[in-house]
This record gives C-alpha cells, structure tokens and sequence, in this order.
C-alpha cells in the first residue's frame, strides 16, 4: 500500500479473503500499516479446509481434515461410475459428442425429443443429487468434530500469528447460529484486532 493510505483508517474490514490471500505476510503488513493508532482490524473468513490425517489448524485460516469414511467413499466412487455410465449413454442415443457446446434451448429441445433420454437425464440428475446427498452428511459429520478445534485452539493460533505482526486485542469469533454483525451472514469466523 502507498505510503499516503498508511495510519488512516480507523476500521478496516476484510470480507471473504480466500485464506491464500490472508496467509500472505504482505496482506497483515498492510493492514497494520493502514490503520491508524488503537485502530481496529477485522477479517471475515470461512476456514480453508486441506486433506489431512487428523483435524488440526495449521495456521489461523487452514484446518487440516480426515478423508470421508471409506463407506462414504466407496458409495461416492459408484454413484460416480454410475453417473458416467448414464451420461455415456445418453450422448450415445443422442447421436452427439459430450463436447459439443450447447445452449439451454438445444439441450431442451433434445430431451424433449425423445422421452427415453428425458428419463435419462432425470436418472443423471438423481444420481448428482445422491452424491452431493453424500458429501454433505459428511461434511456435516466433519464439522460436528472438527467445532471444538475451532476454539480455544483457533484463538491461540491466531493471536500468535497476528502478535507477530504487532497486534494486540486480538479475539476470534465463530459464528454458527449467531450472525456475523457486519454481513448478517452464518458459519463465518471473525478475527478483530487492534493496532496499539
């Protein structure tokens, strides 16, 4: 940031940064660089979520997450299979390649054309739905573990993290049922810090 936006701001509120961006040194540097003296900090984020072995933070913004269940994994793997054979035989009696472009209008005109590849098409969506059905029970079940990590343990790491860039005041708020006060928006974490 130029020199002219440094010690201006009173409040500085980072929305939805994905955590590549807040991960960056340079991007705390020019927060504390841009407020003023006691100004306050904020930054509005969802945890980037990373393979891992166990549920564990790597730093303020990254959480490191078990695969799903090899039951939920094996149920993915052959929904997957299944849809690919639906699709596959849908582009086959449709008599075209599955990487031709086409408009919503086409694409309507052809299932309208043929009942059996309605009913193909329905069977494709069917599956995607019981995929996605999958993935997030899943997901739900991971973040059912993964909450209490997002606590005392969050708030340690991100007040050591933001203390090197010389921050103090530093808190962490996760918002569940609780709104975010800035965006009225659930399942957020805020970070608010302050510039001595």
């Amino acid at each position: 940031m130029p020199e002219s936006m440094h010690n201006r701001f009173d409040i500085i509120y980072l929305e939805k940064l994905p955590p590549v961006v807040l991960e960056q040194p340079i991007c705390m540097q020019n927060l504390f660089a841009c407020l003023s003296s006691k100004g306050k900090g904020y930054l509005d984020h969802q945890f980037q979520q990373k393979p891992g072995t166990d549920y564990a933070l790597t730093n303020p913004f990254t959480m490191t997450m078990p695969a799903f269940s090899e039951e939920t994994q094996k149920k993915i793997s052959g929904l997957k299979k299944l849809e690919e054979a639906f699709t596959k035989s849908f582009y086959e009696k449709a008599n075209i390649s599955k990487g031709i472009p086409m408009s919503k209008e086409q694409f309507t005109a052809l299932i309208l054309s043929d009942p059996t590849l309605g009913k193909m098409n329905a069977k494709v969506y069917e599956i995607k739905g019981q995929i996605e059905s999958f993935i997030n029970q899943e997901i739900l079940s991971q973040r059912a573990q993964a909450y209490t990590l997002l606590r005392e343990p969050a708030n340690a790491l991100a007040k050591k993290y933001m203390e090197g860039f010389g921050f103090h005041k530093i808190e962490v708020k996760i918002y569940g049922k609780q709104k975010n006060p800035f965006n009225e928006r659930n399942n957020s974490t805020l970070i608010q810090v302050q510039k001595p």
